[in-house]
């Protein structure tokens, strides 16, 4: 049984109330914000200073888009963890195009390294669990590590400068891996569950994690391994996808209540952008420029 969805805050005005959806100012400036809706399937963009949304891409083939990460020429790479393959989204006109040439079952989270190849945490218990690199311009796959010491890996993040790669273990441990394809665990147990869903890096390398089963956000300092929780409460019962354009704010989504909501990380203030949409899993920004 779902919570019912908080009052917005006395301060925040509604902005749009359209088909179910409530769309809530936020701040002014931001980037636009991309989510997937998990079942309908689609892909959205999100303007967080008005909550406004809006569809760029849905429908066949996609079954069940999963998460997103922005590729070097602009087009979205999509997941679809009930088909054995990456898609591309053009955001102009909404073109899906399979990229992958061969079957990846259970892809889940990805990023994109500083060469522009895609980064893929593949979980299948049929073809094992790996993380893949995949190349934006053939489609071509190469598996960097594959093994039961990668655990559950849901979800990736790569360092842009020195393409160090994270990986999240939903099993309770984000490890750091290694050009020889081993891990190193970083940071495992409590106060993490093993219901992690979500990852993103800000700007300043911090990782932040969503954890179902608490229904919390977390902050990992990837030097020390040090775990912290940013926001306990507020980012609804089943928060999935995390994004961090900032060291100040991080976004995420919650799977029951179709919502976006911003984080304040010095604060742990939680504030809605839009609620109301179907059932939401990955979330990215736009890049810069």
């Amino acid at each position: 049984m779902r919570r019912s969805l908080r009052r917005p805050p006395a301060l925040l005005a509604i902005s749009a109330v359209t088909a179910g959806v409530l769309a809530i100012t936020a701040s002014a400036g931001a980037r636009d914000l991309y989510v997937n809706e998990y079942t309908t399937p689609a892909v959205d963009r999100v303007d967080p200073s008005t909550g406004h949304v809006h569809q760029i891409a849905s429908g066949a083939p996609l079954t069940s888009a999963s998460y997103l990460t922005f590729m070097s020429n602009g087009n979205i790479a999509v997941t679809d963890e009930n088909l054995p393959g990456i898609f591309t989204v053009k955001p102009s006109n909404g073109h899906i195009h399979l990229l992958t040439d061969k079957k990846l079952l259970g892809p889940y989270d990805l990023d994109t390294d500083p060469k522009g190849n895609l980064i893929v945490a593949n979980y299948g218990s049929t073809n094992g669990q790996k993380i893949v690199r995949v190349n934006p311009k053939t489609g071509h796959v190469k598996v960097l590590s594959r093994g039961p010491w990668l655990g559950d890996p849901y979800s990736v993040q790569v360092d842009p400068h020195d393409g160090t790669i994270y990986v999240l273990d939903s099993g309770g441990a984000v490890d750091r891996l290694k050009s020889d394809g081993t891990l190193k665990t970083i940071a495992s147990g409590p106060p993490f569950s093993t219901d992690l869903w979500g990852f993103a890096r800000s700007p300043d390398g911090t990782l932040f994690v969503t954890d179902d089963a608490s229904h919390s956000l977390l902050r990992v300092n990837p030097k020390t391994g040090g775990v912290h929780t940013v926001a306990a409460t507020g980012i609804g019962n089943d928060p999935f996808g995390v994004v961090a354009p900032s060291n100040k704010v991080v976004y995420t989504t919650d799977y029951g209540t179709g919502s976006v909501f911003r984080v304040k990380v010095a604060t742990g203030h939680v504030s809605p952008v839009v609620t109301g949409l179907p059932p939401l899993i990955g979330i990215e920004v736009a890049p810069r420029g």
